[in-house]
């Protein structure tokens, strides 16, 4: 009989744990012809876990309940089944704009440049550009409603949340929710101002100080003589923090922000925060129609509204995704009857179903490849399951 230590056995499930995921990975892998495409597929991978650990970090943070996860798992759901039933006419158009690329690519390659090609790539783009408006407008409707589920405190942190691997401590904590934005950016930035040659603290310092005495005076009347003394203290607060040592720093470093944002004496400068929020929330509801539910401006649809992510998430969240894994192969057991049966209409409607209920799992993906086949061997099913114009 073997006996191994704890640290051997440990060594050993490690090596067997990397061996099994390289040659998972190299399975994944197989058929790229290029080291850039291997690592770009790689990138890809790991950035789509990265933004489902960052979403649970939110998630957590927001301390959301069952209820709240529950609406915005059935919004993300409703997404996806819309993108399936536009799946065959994008499909259509990408595939298009694709041959026609190709021939362009050709056409350049060799020297050529007909016109009639060329004219043709620019209808293409006009094509992308219809597909990605029709997305957006679908993405648009439901957005307002992702946005209801939200407290307003719950709101505040969302919007200054930064995606990450392992959460910042305001975000640890239960208590966080409506309190002041999240304050870490303005830790990170003294953290990095304290590790600065005294010279270079120096000239930011000054360059921090003027900044902020700018944005002041742009929001309210300051008199000379409180312009110098609110210089004087915000400069002053910075070289005590530069010069404080590493524990007094990490101590007190709350204290401290809470001084340099709030603790002027002047009510001028107090006031000056009430007029930003304002501000901010006037061109927030001004804001054209059009960008106002973009994820690029909007951070909870950008975090809560992205189904390739949200899906997954919320049912290991929720605990059901064994409960989704068994119904969807039921499921798909049924579109496989039908086929056997000859019925590859009924097949192929049944298979979006599937797709439309069960998206992000295996069962949804056999699914979405039997209807393709179906589809080549019956075009005509696609125009059928094609959305009803309203």
């Amino acid at each position: 009989m073997l006996f191994f230590s704890g640290l051997h056995l440990e060594g050993d499930v490690m090596r067997a744990l990397c061996v099994m995921l390289f040659v998972v990975s190299g399975l994944l892998l197989f058929g790229q012809d290029s080291v850039s495409e291997r690592l770009e597929t790689k990138n890809s991978q790991q950035l789509r876990l990265f933004k489902k650990v960052s979403l649970l970090n939110l998630i957590n943070g927001l301390h959301m309940s069952k209820e709240q996860m529950k609406k915005v798992y059935d919004l993300n759901l409703q997404l996806e089944a819309e993108r399936v039933e536009h799946y065959f006419a994008d499909l259509k158009v990408l595939s298009y704009v694709e041959s026609v690329r190709r021939k362009l690519y050709k056409e350049l390659v060799a020297g050529k440049q007909s016109d009639d090609w060329v004219k043709e790539a620019g209808r293409t783009d006009k094509m992308l550009r219809k597909c990605r408006n029709e997305g957006y407008e679908r993405l648009e409707k439901l957005a307002p409603k992702v946005e209801k589920v939200f407290t307003d405190a719950q709101k505040e942190i969302i919007n200054t949340f930064d995606p990450c691997t392992v959460p910042p401590n305001d975000l640890r904590k239960p208590v966080r929710a409506g309190q002041a934005p999240n304050q870490e950016k303005i830790f990170r930035a003294l953290k990095r101002l304290r590790n600065l040659p005294q010279w270079r603290q120096r000239q930011v310092i000054e360059q921090a100080t003027n900044r902020h005495i700018r944005a002041v005076k742009e929001h309210t009347n300051l008199t000379p003589e409180e312009e110098r003394q609110e210089r004087e203290r915000f400069q002053k607060l910075l070289h005590k923090i530069v010069s404080m040592d590493n524990v007094d720093f990490e101590l007190k470093k709350q204290e401290l922000v809470n001084e340099l944002m709030y603790g002027s004496p002047h009510k001028a400068v107090k006031e000056k925060k009430k007029q930003l929020e304002r501000l901010g929330r006037e061109i927030d509801g001004t804001l054209e129609k059009r960008y106002r539910y973009s994820p690029k401006y909007n951070r909870v649809v950008r975090f809560f509204l992205d189904p390739p992510v949200v899906i997954p998430v919320l049912r290991d969240k929720m605990g059901i995704t064994e409960k989704v894994r068994a119904e969807s192969e039921e499921a798909f057991k049924k579109v496989e009857q039908l086929v056997d049966c000859g019925k590859l209409k009924e097949a192929f409607e049944a298979a979006l179903e599937v797709a439309k209920r069960y998206p992000y799992t295996k069962a949804a993906g056999k699914a979405l490849d039997l209807a393709e086949d179906i589809a080549k061997k019956i075009p005509d099913v696609v125009s059928g399951a094609s959305p009803k114009k309203k």
